[in-house]
């Protein structure tokens, strides 16, 4: 079961809770998202040990495992952004534990997924000024710029940066104005 801190325990519906319990989060629509320097997902599953040593490198908590239910996936880590947010840290713990070599040092396999915003739920659509998202970027990304007049600013993504480490929708007070695009389809 994920992780969460008070903040995020209060902003989750009932049937986030729900979906959470059943870990409908990690997997829906065949797609999961690694932790930072996952390899391609063949090779990932045939060399990950699942040792967890990226799990407990990672002070934040934010790499968890899939459960039996996820069948040969068992065991393997994953992350779920849009509850337990990357902070990329800048020496990546979790890729200097990890003993297999599932996970490598590679700007290429640095990209986890990207997010989509939806302007209509954004608080700067209401006419609330917010630059949660882009302010919270990590600043070796900054992949979020707002863009527009002053009173009418919306973030804006370059898809190129982004690298979906979740701190974004973490940070961001409106609920469904952020979403993660998956990008791994995984095998089962």
């Amino acid at each position: 079961m994920a992780k969460f801190n008070r903040r995020q325990l209060f902003k989750l519906k009932l049937n986030d809770i729900v979906k959470c319990l059943h870990e409908e989060e990690v997997g829906n629509d065949n797609y999961l998202i690694r932790p930072p320097g996952a390899i391609g997902e063949t090779e990932f599953l045939n060399k990950c040990e699942r040792c967890h040593k990226c799990l407990e490198a990672c002070e934040y908590d934010s790499i968890s495992t899939l459960s039996a239910s996820f069948g040969k996936l068992e065991l393997t880590p994953i992350l779920n952004p849009e509850f337990t947010a990357c902070h990329l840290c800048s020496d990546f713990p979790c890729i200097k534990a990890c003993p297999s070599g599932a996970l490598q040092d590679s700007l290429k396999n640095i990209s986890m997924a990207t997010v989509e915003f939806n302007h209509e739920n954004c608080l700067n659509s209401h006419g609330t000024l917010c630059d949660t998202c882009a302010m919270n970027c990590p600043h070796t990304v900054k992949a979020i710029t707002m863009e527009g007049p002053f009173h009418k600013r919306l973030p804006v993504l370059n898809d190129n940066q982004c690298l979906g480490c979740g701190l974004c929708i973490y940070y961001c007070d409106e609920p469904n104005a952020i979403t993660i695009k998956k990008t791994r389809q995984f095998i089962l």
